[in-house]
């Protein structure tokens, strides 16, 4: 037998040993991957970039950051609340109010649970004011859905019929459009859009803004500059004759942020991102992520030198490419190795207690 083979058979009788010393009722199985990090090899995807040479005896790596001075750093990180459905409404939020965290307009009324919060009616009621109009329909005919005895058509005879089309939007900028459906029987003088902030689109408010129309037989259209990625804008067309202006439908515009995927992600469909040593993930909002294996993750900045997580059992954890898949936890200061998912639950070895973790 070669000399080699002979120590690394020393080498691994201290983890038998602990193996076998484990308590009656705890039972882990021995497989090709348990041998992997011992090894410096890798028969699984987990392990595809692994090559630390003594993972149990701790790690020799240049060029770590200063882990004693981080707090300061750490405290610095803001966490975005999560928001799985994307209305604008944290999950902590919609919990506490009862509606539904994986679905934007809760009562179906065509209002986000935001903007129901924010012009006070109800998002578990489709008809907050019980006249028989939903609310959405309510705001769209510019009546106001909390008071039932305000009128319920709005279209007086001879103003004009205006259609607000879906707006056309790019990554910079969009184009709102509208249709003439009824000129009221007398030549329209004016018409345009209302772009604002607050889904009643009131000239009071001071994100509103009007911006002229250019026709073009039955239709007009306006280019609208000046919109920030990740806000939502609400636009609604108006004409106007000799009777007064009347106003179309609210369309909703929003300019999606430059998302730059954590982990050297690469894009996949769908939010999917593939990182060649994180494994999968989708992006939710802000900088959460849904690891197919971890869960709900909040990366901090990615300033090349690893990559902060927070999670909701390991807290601050930073790790980078060259040394996954170890993890420094901060709260406790050390070390832990991710196993990957053993018994359908994330497993990870703690070098400090000498056991396995799982969350």
């Amino acid at each position: 037998m070669k000399l080699h083979k002979i120590l690394f058979f020393f080498y691994l009788l201290p983890f038998f040993s602990w193996i076998h010393a484990q308590p009656n009722g705890v039972q882990y199985s021995i497989d090709a991957d348990s041998f992997a990090p011992l090894a410096g090899k890798a028969t699984s995807q987990s392990y595809s970039n692994f090559s630390a040479v003594e993972p149990f005896g701790g790690i020799s790596v240049k060029n770590l950051p200063d882990f004693k001075n981080m707090s300061g750093f750490i405290g610095q990180i803001k966490i975005a609340p999560l928001d799985q459905d994307g209305d604008g409404l944290s999950d902590g939020i919609e919990l506490s109010i009862g509606t539904n965290i994986t679905k934007a307009d809760t009562d179906g009324d065509g209002l986000t649970d935001l903007e129901e919060s924010t012009i006070g009616t109800d998002p578990l009621k489709t008809d907050t004011d019980g006249d028989g109009i939903s609310d959405g329909q309510e705001v769209n005919a510019n009546t106001d859905p909390k008071k039932a005895e305000t009128p319920q058509v709005i279209v007086k005879a001879r103003l004009p019929g205006i259609l607000t089309l879906p707006p056309l939007i790019n990554e910079k900028d969009a184009t709102a459009r509208a249709q003439i459906m009824d000129e009221g029987g007398d030549s329209i003088t004016r018409l345009g859009f209302w772009i604002s902030q607050n889904i009643l689109v009131r000239d009071s408010d001071p994100s509103t803004r009007m911006i002229e129309g250019e026709r073009d037989g039955e239709n007009y259209s306006a280019k609208i500059n000046e919109l920030s990625p990740g806000t939502t804008y609400y636009v609604r067309a108006f004409a106007q004759n000799s009777a007064g202006m009347n106003y179309g439908s609210v369309r909703r515009i929003k300019i999606e942020e430059n998302y730059i995927a954590p982990f050297d992600g690469s894009p996949m469909g769908g939010n999917w991102y593939r990182s060649e040593w994180f494994g999968s993930f989708v992006h939710g909002n802000a900088s959460w992520i849904f690891h197919q294996e971890l869960g709900w993750l909040y990366h901090g900045p990615l300033d090349g030198n690893g990559i902060w997580v927070w999670s909701e059992n390991f807290k601050w954890t930073w790790s980078r490419k060259d040394l996954w898949p170890h993890l420094w936890i901060n709260n406790n200061a050390q070390w832990v190795y991710y196993f990957g998912v053993k018994g359908g639950i994330p497993t990870f070895w703690d070098y400090n207690t000498q056991t396995y973790a799982q969350w």
